[in-house]
């Protein structure tokens, strides 16, 4: 049931993620009992009496009165699909979609500021809420929305800021996500963590080159790193540059762009749920979070978002010990002894 006409601006604050939404609600299967806890949606902790109030009056309407007490002109008809909180949800088809016309309008605010060098908090507020609907049905979008946040903070209440480089990048990337993003007939599915996985890759990295395979499907990415990017991976210090855990996380924006086609959403598989395993413990977080202090990281990771926006795909990201990633590994050292054997053996039969 969804209540339209109650405060909107109350639902601004109303629990999304799949990590807290389940306290919201609880059900058992063997009563046939459903349990809401109306009071979460708003924060009010007097909600219980006062619906329990109604309901008692409606109730005693019917019974001493009749059913004819209550005028159903007055009430709004069921409805499967249904424009509320900024969003349209379609309970039967089971998909949410971001109106056009609120598409439109933040387009126009991300074009009109990624083109200034001086910005008021004002104006970030107003592109905050316009691109609020976007986090809310992709969430690779949330990383950058609150980076975007972070400065509408610092920016002080009278006065302007400069538009930094960062700031442009993330504006740049809401504008490819509002153009070629998929933000009509979202599956509810993509908001939930315990879809199974549809397609499983395994990845690894080293200072030679990389590799990511497909065992389903037989198919694989390597790529052997030239001069230059050799250069750069000696010339990384710390947790800056092309070090170990950019190439390895390079590995998940690789995969996202040249399988993700393959993985685009049709009417009879509307989400593709894809699982990364590598052996690289900040690749994985970087992925996972979509976030990282790392700039070339950074890079990546609007690289996946924007894969994931495009063709519709979910992708997540597991640890695998090295000792076990046995074949990618391999793959990404394929240009020396002893590893081109191995690789050559695991991989004749593949593409």
């Amino acid at each position: 049931m969804i209540m339209k006409g109650d405060v909107k601006g109350a639902f601004r604050h109303l629990m999304l993620a799949s990590g807290h939404v389940r306290w919201m609600a609880a059900t058992i299967p063997e009563l046939g009992v459903l349990i809401v806890d109306m009071s979460a949606p708003v924060g009010w902790t007097s909600s219980p009496a006062f619906y329990g109030a109604f309901g008692g009056a409606i109730t005693w309407l019917v019974t001493i009165l009749g059913p004819g007490a209550i005028n159903e002109d007055n009430f709004s008809s069921w409805e499967s699909s249904l424009q509320v909180l900024g969003l349209v949800f379609d309970i039967a088809a089971r998909t949410v979609s971001m109106p056009r016309e609120k598409i439109a309008k933040a387009l126009v605010r991300v074009q009109s500021l990624a083109i200034q060098q001086h910005i008021t908090r004002t104006q970030l507020q107003q592109l905050l809420g316009s691109l609020r609907h976007v986090c809310s049905c992709l969430r690779a979008a949330k990383p950058f929305y609150q980076r975007l946040h972070a400065a509408s903070i610092r920016a002080p209440r009278y006065g302007r800021i400069a538009v930094e480089n960062s700031m442009v990048c993330d504006l740049q990337w809401f504008t490819m996500i509002l153009t070629h993003g998929r933000l009509q007939q979202l599956p509810l599915a993509r908001f939930t963590d315990q879809q199974p996985i549809d397609v499983h890759l395994y990845m690894d990295a080293s200072n030679s080159g990389l590799a990511v395979f497909n065992p389903a499907t037989q198919q694989y990415i390597q790529v052997r790193f030239d001069e230059e990017e050799q250069a750069r991976i000696h010339a990384a210090s710390g947790s800056d540059g092309f070090n170990i855990n950019v190439r390895e996380h390079l590995c998940v924006a690789l995969a996202a762009w040249i399988f993700g086609p393959e993985w685009a959403s049709t009417p009879a598989k509307p989400m593709i749920f894809v699982r990364a395993w590598s052996d690289n413990t900040s690749a994985v977080a970087w992925t996972n979070r979509l976030s990282s202090s790392n700039p070339l990281a950074q890079v990546l990771n609007r690289a996946i978002g924007l894969a994931e926006a495009i063709f519709g795909f979910r992708i997540s990201c597991g640890h695998l010990p090295g000792a076990i990633n046995t074949m990618a590994d391999a793959g990404s050292r394929a240009w020396t002894s002893p590893f081109s054997d191995t690789w050559s053996n695991l991989s004749s039969a593949w593409s």
